[in-house]
């Protein structure tokens, strides 16, 4: 009976070699995860490459440590590169963790932080602003053998208009512009990365006409986009009566042409962001 006994913890020990599968296995010591992201292949709001005191949240469980909201800063932005602020994530076991992360950082260091509410207004379509409305979102896997390396995506979407001069009319001139029927609030959800529009259609009314990249919650868009530019006190606009709907991480690249007789659009789509409808559409002076 005891070689019998022998023979069989033998044959099972084998099997359990053969298998290819590792058992969680506690770790002499915790070690802490290498982080480093990219945005790719697109690029956030205020340039191609991360800047100084950018600061992502990471979610994760090791072993029987669950790690919620852990704030992580860009050490070196050459090579994406991230330290953390606090305590810092660390693994407690030999097992794969998958992480989930996003940008910008909000709340609490280790605290989770579920959703995330906001709004596309004028006063965040600014420059310094925009950032903290371009929401990003990844998932990875890493061990303590293995540093985890985020790919962020956009979460938003972005309307970028181009406005060229045409007969009789100089865009220099152009005082604001706007655009209407479309939602300014919503949330991020920081678990899941999705954006969502919420509340009612309204106007954004832009008062710096150099700033003509904005950036937007994803939705459906009910009877079209109307822009509208108002030059030497005449107002021009135009209604896109194709755009159905602004997709996350899709760029719509609009050039108005403004004449006279009205505003003659098109649009193409830039890769950076994905790839965006084409729409065309006339104005009219209004």
């Amino acid at each position: 009976m005891k070689q019998l006994f022998i023979f069989v913890f033998s044959v099972l020990a084998l099997i359990s070699c053969d298998s290819g599968t590792d058992l969680p296995e506690a770790i002499m010591e915790p070690v802490a995860a290498e982080v480093t992201a990219r945005i790719g292949p697109v690029s956030r709001a205020a340039g191609t490459d991360w800047a100084e005191n950018d600061r992502i949240g990471i979610s994760g469980v090791s072993g029987s440590k669950t790690y919620a909201n852990v704030e992580y800063r860009i050490a070196d932005a050459a090579t994406g590169e991230f330290t953390a602020v606090g305590n810092g994530i660390f693994y407690q076991t030999n097992q794969p963790v998958v992480f989930t992360a996003y940008y910008p950082f909000t709340g609490t260091d280790g605290t989770a932080q579920a959703s995330i509410a906001g709004n596309t207004r004028a006063g965040n379509q600014t420059a310094a602003a925009q950032p903290g409305i371009d929401y990003l979102w990844a998932q990875a896997t890493g061990s303590y053998k293995k540093p985890v390396n985020f790919s962020f995506s956009h979460k938003m979407s972005r309307l970028s208009l181009t406005f060229v001069s045409g007969d009789g009319i100089d865009v220099s001139d152009m005082t604001s512009f706007s655009v209407d029927d479309l939602k300014m609030e919503g949330t991020f959800d920081t678990a899941t990365g999705t954006a969502t529009a919420t509340g009612i259609a309204e106007t954004l009314t832009v008062s710096d006409p150099a700033l003509t990249s904005l950036i937007l919650y994803p939705q459906e868009v009910a009877g079209g986009i109307v822009i509208r530019v108002l030059i030497d006190g005449q107002t021009y606009g135009c209604l896109l009566e194709n755009i159905e709907e602004l997709l996350p991480g899709m760029d719509y690249a609009i050039t108005i042409t403004v004449s006279k007789t009205g505003l003659t659009v098109s649009s193409c789509t830039i890769a950076d962001w994905g790839n965006g409808p084409n729409y065309n559409g006339d104005a009219t002076l209004q």
